[in-house]
């Protein structure tokens, strides 16, 4: 029993860590999409090139704004970093 309790609480850990690593994308006010990944422990966003999965072929081009916050499952984050390419 002991067991089965820890690796279903190992497993959900680990799904939250994969979570967080991940990249998403949400649109701005123009329309345009800017992907963004969790730093500082989640706290906040870092902007990234790509997508998640790596199959985005989008390349941010002109004018991108970003906005200082976003609110992404319910939350709103704030937007403190932008990774170079």
């Amino acid at each position: 029993m002991k067991q089965l309790h820890f690796t279903f609480l190992l497993s959900i850990l680990m799904s939250m860590m994969s979570i967080n690593s991940l990249a998403f994308g949400l649109t701005n006010n123009d329309g345009k999409t800017i992907y963004y990944t969790y730093i500082n422990n989640g706290t906040e966003l870092e902007v990234v090139k790509y997508s998640s999965d790596h199959h985005n072929n989008d390349v941010y081009n002109g004018i991108i704004n970003i906005p200082e916050e976003v609110t992404y499952g319910g939350e709103t984050f704030k937007v403190t970093k932008v990774s170079h390419p």
